[in-house]
Order: structure tokens, then C-alpha cells, then sequence
């Protein structure tokens, strides 16, 4: 790369100097020659003495020697001129854009003073995402855009407080407000959805070993396992997964499809009665070993958390506890 530059440094040196050298060259072929013309026709001139011949001959030759300078020296104080203007120019928007940064990043400190999120979390965040280079892997550069807009877009939408949605089963959303609850996880579960596997997988053991551990700290965890039909308490897999609830310091409750008031299409999961987790499963194929959950929603309307509240407590209040 060093040679590269020396290179073009040297042709670009002798560049200029050939035009340099081509320029002098034009000026003193364009003098002589006026001063050649002119001293021929002086001479054509009867009974003009030589020393005159000559005398004009170089004056004019001189004349437009000066006047070949000035105008050069005249485009080059204009090239100056526009190059100055372009500077100037450049500088400003430099400077009005460095300006700019500025207050930006003033405005944006401000704002994470002054917010309720801990302003090491997000200077850390803000670290982190600028030490990712593109250069070793792009494909990483390019996730890396995409997550950090998928969050910028969840952080938005949050902040409205109205609904997040999820295309797919959620996993991240589930256990985060799980490990962070402070008084109540208030849930219905659809027994024929549970049962079919969420709580053998290990997204479900994991879910019911973070419950266990909030519910050390005085968190109470209530469910209501809402049956599709009757016999289905006596099913031995429900009857494990109940167990496994009471082993957890989880209150259980089984709702009988009799009593059910009205239809009941939400599976939904009241965090600290201010959030409200809901899921939609897709239809079930008899093949499938639990059903396939469509999308996942996040619903922070307080008006609908309260109905949600209200409809977990009136099913809650028909429920019947669980009993080995």
C-alpha cells in the first residue's frame, strides 16, 4: 500500500509540473511570435529606424507576455475563490453537523437521567452495540442491526402502552417477567394445551423452576386449569403436571367445562395484575405433540388488564382446588 501511494504522489507531481512546464512553454512560443509579427510589420514601415523596430517589437511582446499572466493569475484567484467558498462551505456543515451530534447526545443523556431505567443498563447497551464491526463477519453485523431495531421497536411499543405482539410461541418474554414479578402471576391454562407437552418441554420446566424461585420471595402464583371435558382431571399426565404445581408452591385450581361462564377462547398470564401475557394456538393435528402457538401477545391497556383481572377472578371463585 506505501509504494501505491508514492506512486501516485510521484505521477501526480510530475503531472503538474508537465502542465507547468506546457504552460511556459505556450506563453513564450505566443510572445515571440506576436513580437515577430509586429517587428515584420514595422519594418514594413518606409524610413523607420531599427531601434524603434525593435523597441516596439518588445514592448508589444511584453504586453502580451503580462497580460498572459494576468489573466492566468486572474482564473487562479477565482480557482482560490471557489475553492475557499467550498471550504468555508464544507466547514460550516462540519461544524453545524458536529454541533448537531452534540445536542443529540446531550438531549439523549438527559433522557436517560431522567428515566426510570438504570443509566448503566443503557450506556452499557449504547457500549455495546458500537463495538460491533462489520468487517469479520458481516452476517453478525447484519443480526446485529436487526435485533437492535427488533428491540428499539418492542421499546416503543412499550413505552405506548397498548399491545406487543409476537408472531410464533414466545420464550424470552415469558421467563423475563416471570424472574422479574414482585407480588402475583395470576394464570389460566387450557388443560388440553398444557397437557399436550408445554410443561414436559423444557421451555415449561424451566418457566415452573423460576415460579418456584419467585415464590420464595412471597410472590403468590395462582392457576386455573380450565378442562375442555369432565374426565380430563383424571387424566394421569394432567394429574403429574398438577403435582408438579403444588410441588412448586403453585395454588391450583381445576375449572369444570360445566361451569365455564360464557366461551373462553384466552390462555392468558397476569404478571403483578399490571401485564397481561396471552398466547393463541393454532388448530391442533392429532400428530402434534402440543399445539403450535400462532402468535403471543403483551397487553399493557389497563383497561383490558382489568377485565382480564375481573375474569380470573370469577373463574378463580368457581374453581375447584386441586386434591391428590
Amino acid at each position: 500500500m506505501p509504494k501505491v501511494k508514492r506512486g501516485r504522489m510521484s505521477r501526480g507531481f510530475n503531472d503538474s509540473a508537465q502542465r507547468r512546464y506546457s504552460s511556459a512553454l505556450r506563453k513564450i512560443l505566443l510572445t515571440a511570435f506576436t513580437g515577430s509579427f509586429v517587428y515584420l510589420l514595422t519594418n514594413l514601415v518606409p524610413n523607420t529606424p531599427q531601434i524603434w523596430v525593435l523597441t516596439v517589437s518588445v514592448f508589444t511582446g511584453g504586453v502580451i507576455l503580462v497580460a498572459q499572466f494576468l489573466i492566468e493569475f486572474d482564473e487562479r484567484l477565482a480557482q482560490l475563490e471557489q475553492k475557499l467558498t467550498d471550504h468555508h462551505a464544507a466547514m460550516q456543515l462540519l461544524v453545524e453537523q458536529g454541533f448537531s451530534k452534540i445536542t443529540t447526545t446531550i438531549e439523549l443523556f438527559g433522557m436517560v437521567e431522567g428515566s426510570a431505567l438504570p443509566t448503566e443498563v443503557v450506556t452499557q447497551f449504547v457500549r455495546n452495540a458500537t463495538e460491533i464491526n462489520p468487517d469479520p463477519i458481516p452476517l453478525i453485523y447484519r443480526f446485529a442491526q436487526t435485533e437492535i431495531a427488533r428491540m428499539s421497536q418492542l421499546l416503543r411499543e412499550l413505552g405506548k402502552g397498548g399491545e406487543v405482539a409476537y408472531d410464533g410461541e414466545d420464550r424470552d418474554w415469558l421467563l423475563a417477567l416471570t424472574r422479574n414479578v414482585r407480588f402475583s402471576i395470576r394464570a389460566t391454562s387450557l388443560a388440553s394445551v398444557d397437557a399436550a407437552g408445554f410443561w414436559m418441554s423444557d421451555l415449561g420446566q424451566l418457566y415452573l423452576e423460576i415460579q418456584h424461585e419467585v415464590a420464595k420471595r412471597d410472590v403468590t402464583i395462582q392457576r386455573v386449569f380450565i378442562l375442555d371435558r369432565a374426565d380430563f382431571a383424571m387424566d394421569p399426565d394432567f394429574t403429574r403436571i398438577c403435582r408438579w404445581q403444588l410441588e412448586h408452591n403453585i395454588d391450583v385450581r381445576v375449572l369444570d367445562p360445566s361451569v365455564i361462564p360464557g366461551p373462553w377462547k384466552l390462555d392468558f398470564i397476569l404478571f403483578d395484575e399490571t401485564v397481561s401475557y396471552e398466547t393463541t394456538p393454532a388448530m391442533q393435528v392429532h400428530s402434534e405433540p402440543r399445539p403450535t402457538i400462532t402468535n403471543t401477545r403483551l397487553v399493557l391497556d389497563q383497561d383490558k388488564v382489568k377485565t382480564r383481572i375481573n375474569r380470573f377472578n370469577e373463574v378463580w371463585e368457581l374453581a375447584t382446588p386441586y386434591r391428590e
